[in-house]
């Protein structure tokens, strides 16, 4: 996929709560990154759904209703540095899943060459936004 849309479409990326049995919300949904019109959207889909996977996996049947802002930064041989919550609207625990949901998938990939040329830094700054629903 070429944009964070094609993803979607693709279904590597859920962009709906995930209900289990009985239709009680299990799962929250993920904003992903706060990158303006992208021109690395392989590999932002490839990270968006790494951390989304690792946070549906870890998190509980959630019955708070909230959202999580995670930075971190990410450095061009794919690991991730200084992952702080941001902003927080649930309880400390969940926050902290989002935080492992950053940390556990890490190192990612490294970056594409392209992609370490248009940023002309060896790091970049991520702002991810999960959503309990």
């Amino acid at each position: 996929p070429s944009s964070m849309a094609e993803a979607r479409r693709m279904a590597m990326i859920s962009g709906e709560k995930m209900k289990q049995d009985g239709g009680i919300i299990n799962k929250a949904t993920i904003e992903g990154l706060d990158a303006k019109a992208s021109p690395f959207g392989n590999y932002d889909a490839r990270l968006i759904a790494a951390i989304q996977d690792r946070w549906h996996n870890i998190i509980p049947s959630v019955r708070e209703v909230g959202r999580v802002v995670v930075t971190f930064n990410l450095w061009e041989n794919g690991e991730v540095t200084d992952i702080e919550v941001e902003r927080s609207t649930v309880s400390s625990i969940l926050s902290l899943k989002c935080e492992r949901a950053v940390r556990e998938p890490a190192p990612f990939d490294p970056w594409p060459d392209k992609m370490r040329e248009f940023i002309g830094n060896d790091r970049r700054f991520v702002r991810f936004t999960f959503y309990y629903n």
